[in-house]
């Protein structure tokens, strides 16, 4: 029976023991999504939000989220691992004495090799984790800082403790409803406007 070394353990396996069976957890942080490096964009070129016009405003942000690359860690689709996703440290195998007997030294032997694999295994885990959680730290503090400038001051103060996906949400609770608002306002306004058609100039300059 054919065998291969698994990228996962280093341990040899036979084909037919897959490690993706043997370590699943091991693929978990592998396919998210990942930040590519932030886009350079002018401070003048993101849109300041007053508390007006959100549906206008928010456009506009996607745009720059998106070139600045950090849109997807604004949507929740890269997400900060949670630390119970961290890995753990195997338990350490016990250390040979004088009154350790030959059959004792052997299975020692035989734990402390395991202990190896498992430290192999643990480590490549542990980078993983450490990785994505740098990926989504990354993201998250440059969505912020773009929120930092686009926001008023008064605004700010209520968001600069969340998350950028915390941020987005709780904008969209705040300000979307008022923005449906302004609309409908403005076109009753229009719909009940009525003009003097002697002298309708001066009402168009309005």
């Amino acid at each position: 029976m054919s065998s291969t070394v698994c990228t996962v353990c280093h341990y040899g396996r036979t084909l037919y023991h897959t490690c993706l069976l043997t370590h699943p957890s091991s693929f978990l942080f592998r396919n998210q999504p990942t930040i590519s490096t932030m886009s350079s964009i002018n401070i003048s070129d993101i849109p300041h939000f007053t508390g007006c016009n959100f549906q206008a405003w928010k456009d506009k942000m996607v745009g720059v989220l998106m070139i600045s690359k950090v849109y997807n860690v604004v949507k929740g689709e890269v997400t900060k691992p949670d630390n119970a996703m961290c890995p753990k440290m195997p338990g350490t195998p016990a250390s040979l004495t004088e009154q350790t007997s030959s059959t004792e030294a052997e299975k020692l032997a035989c734990f402390c090799t395991q202990f190896n694999v498992q430290m192999d295994y643990y480590n490549i885990q542990l980078a993983d984790f450490n990785c994505c959680l740098s990926t989504w730290k990354d993201g998250n503090s440059q969505a912020m800082g773009i929120f930092n400038q686009a926001l008023d001051i008064g605004i700010w103060d209520q968001v600069k403790e969340k998350t950028v996906t915390e941020t987005w949400k709780w904008l969209g609770e705040c300000y979307a409803k008022s923005s449906i608002m302004e609309l409908l306002e403005h076109f009753q306004y229009i719909k009940d406007y009525r003009f003097d058609l002697s002298d309708p100039s001066p009402q168009l300059a309005q």
